[in-house]
Order: structure tokens, then sequence, then C-alpha cells
């Protein structure tokens, strides 16, 4: 099992030209990895995560990369 941290602020456009810092968001969590089989990376994660529209839970398979 371990414990990760996470931090984002960022944004998303429809195009370069409407693409302004000034709608970034922030967000941050933390989490548990609990380690099923190693050799294939195989784990499950609990996420919980806050940003500007609250907070999140998240129970997922696998790994993002």
């Amino acid at each position: 099992m371990s414990l990760v941290l996470f931090a984002g602020y960022g944004g998303v456009s429809d195009g370069i030209g409407s693409f302004s810092t000034g709608d970034f968001k922030i967000s941050a969590g933390s989490g548990l990895r609990f380690f099923i089989d190693p050799k294939d990376r195989l784990s499950v994660r609990l996420d919980f995560g806050w940003g500007s529209d609250g907070m999140s839970v998240y129970i997922l398979a696998g790994e993002a990369y």
C-alpha cells in the first residue's frame, strides 16, 4: 500500500483564440494505492479530490500510466 498526493492547475478551451489563464482552476487531493500484482502494476486506487466544483471520490483498478 502507498499514499499519494496530487495537485493540478489548468484549463481547457475550444480554441487558441479563446484560451485565457483567468479561467484556470485548481485541484488537489490524496489517495491510497493497494497493490494486487506489483509485477504487472495492477493496483486498486482510492482517491479523494477537491476542486472548485467540490469534492469527489474515485475508485479505480489499474494505473493511469
